[in-house]
């Protein structure tokens, strides 16, 4: 029964919830019937590198960890390692041996058309390929690439051998998959949306001609890509909070750019998932039988503890065991997915004697990611009770995007950014505008006069005390009225 509430869970139909009260902050989450949270994000539709596409040149090629070091115009040198090199770029030297190394590849002041796969980080460079990928409304294509066509597992029947006898079609050095989101497309649309792309893919070529220092070819929309990515979720409705933001989006639908069948304007489209949101931020996770799950951020891993705690109704330890084990088998995926929670992961389960019940464990750990857009490799529960799960990266968990290591504490804890502060302050103005005060620190007082004191002063209604905390006592600063 517990099992067929994770393969129940993904047919409800879904609603996407759009919060774009502050512009510098988008909040989007996906709900069910149950107003149970499905997803949840936050982006910026301030400049990002991520799907961007550059023209960038080798600065240094490392072959002691088999990488090239990218300068494609940022602040940091991108990150491009042997496997994401596509054979264009490969040197004349590279047929003469049977085991080639990076070295042998590209070498340094080399021109390369590359892609960002991985945001930089506050220890990490970005993350290039020169393997590109160009996202249509219908399809995604890949130019360089003549192995990777297919069709999205949610198309069956009669459409898709047609789109099967469409992909036959194309030609050998291309490639294309068939999005998820064209289950009601023609395949002349399909088509359209693969020659708009093409021909994009011969722009983006043209622009490099000649060019010796990196350039920006193509910025993607985060807007659109974020709201292209929901098309998996089976979404029914999408409700936007902000008018201008919702004007955008069916801009974008009547565009024929997205699809979504029905689209409005509400009101603190939040309210009922906000205590939610917030629980994404704890380490501790309730589960409903009494026990719980703590989850712990290293530099290396992800660790998970479960807890039975207050879980004693059942007749024996294996019962008991079972039983919280199964609810944190349902429970952990979904947080997982929520948080962003990338890399490798281990979980500690409660140890258990019967292996039918190890086996319905791995099971149902196994389906709750079967949905998942990141690529998952999950080793079973070994005899020490630890099951190992790694997951790509696709985007930054939310911890790490809100959250700072704390410089009190020597690294050992973290602390909301100053930003995050600032913007959830603001977000609570918007949406009571009523007479207060509220209290803050110094910190936070700074950053908000430097950046938001022009959204502040549209607020005629609105009286903030701002303080400074410092010395352990409440000093009145100023107060905005």
């Amino acid at each position: 029964m517990i099992i067929n509430k994770v393969q129940t869970m993904q047919e409800l139909k879904n609603k996407l919830l759009i919060d774009g009260s502050i512009p510098e902050e988008i909040r989007v989450a996906i709900i069910d019937e149950t107003n149970s949270l499905i997803e949840y994000n936050t982006f910026s539709q301030a400049k990002q590198v991520l799907g961007n596409i550059y023209l960038g040149f080798v600065e240094k090629v490392e072959p002691s960890i088999n990488v090239a070091f990218i300068n494609f115009g940022e602040e940091y040198n991108g990150f491009l390692s042997f496997g994401d090199i596509h054979p264009d770029y490969y040197r004349k030297t590279l047929y003469r041996k049977k085991k080639p190394k990076i070295e042998d590849l590209i070498k340094k002041g080399q021109p390369v058309i590359v892609q960002v796969t991985r945001e930089p980080s506050n220890t990490k460079s970005a993350t290039l390929t020169t393997y590109i990928a160009l996202a249509g409304k219908n399809c995604i294509f890949f130019p360089k690439d003549g192995n990777n066509c297919g069709i999205s597992k949610k198309i069956i029947g009669d459409h898709r051998k047609r789109l099967k006898e469409f992909l036959a079609t194309l030609e050998p050095n291309a490639s294309l998959i068939i999005r998820t989101a064209s289950h009601s497309a023609s395949i002349n649309e399909i088509k359209a949306d693969y020659n708009k792309l093409k021909k994009l893919w011969e722009t983006i070529v043209l622009q490099t001609k000649n060019k010796h220092v990196p350039m920006l070819l193509l910025q993607e929309d985060p807007l659109l890509k974020k709201l292209r990515s929901y098309s998996r979720h089976s979404v029914s409705s999408v409700e936007i909070q902000d008018k201008s933001l919702y004007e955008k989006i069916n801009g974008l639908v009547t565009k024929n750019l997205i699809h979504f069948p029905s689209i409005k304007l509400g009101k603190n489209v939040f309210a009922k998932i906000e205590q939610q949101i917030q629980k994404l931020y704890c380490k501790q996770v309730s589960l409903p039988s009494g026990g719980s799950i703590i989850i712990e951020h290293t530099e290396a891993l992800t660790a998970i503890d479960i807890n039975s705690k207050n879980s004693l109704k059942e007749k024996t330890i294996e019962e008991t065991a079972f039983k919280t084990n199964i609810e944190a088998a349902i429970e952990i995926p979904r947080q997982i997915l929520l948080r962003n929670i990338g890399g490798l992961i281990v979980i500690d389960f409660i140890d258990m004697e019967n292996e039918e019940n190890i086996k319905a464990i791995n099971k149902t750990v196994k389906t709750a990611f079967k949905d998942d857009k990141a690529a998952v490799t999950i080793i079973g529960i070994s005899q020490l009770g630890l099951m190992q799960i790694s997951r790509q990266r696709l985007n930054t968990s939310i911890i790490n995007k809100h959250y700072e290591t704390c410089e009190t504490c020597f690294g050992s804890g973290i602390n909301m950014k100053i930003e995050t502060i600032a913007l959830n302050l603001l977000r609570q103005i918007k949406q009571n505008n009523t007479k207060r005060k509220i209290y803050t620190t110094n910190k936070v007082m700074q950053f908000i006069l430097n950046k938001y004191i022009s959204v502040l002063a549209n607020h005629k209604n609105l009286e903030w005390e701002i303080v400074d905390e410092s010395n352990g006592m409440c000093n009145k600063i100023e107060t905005i009225k």
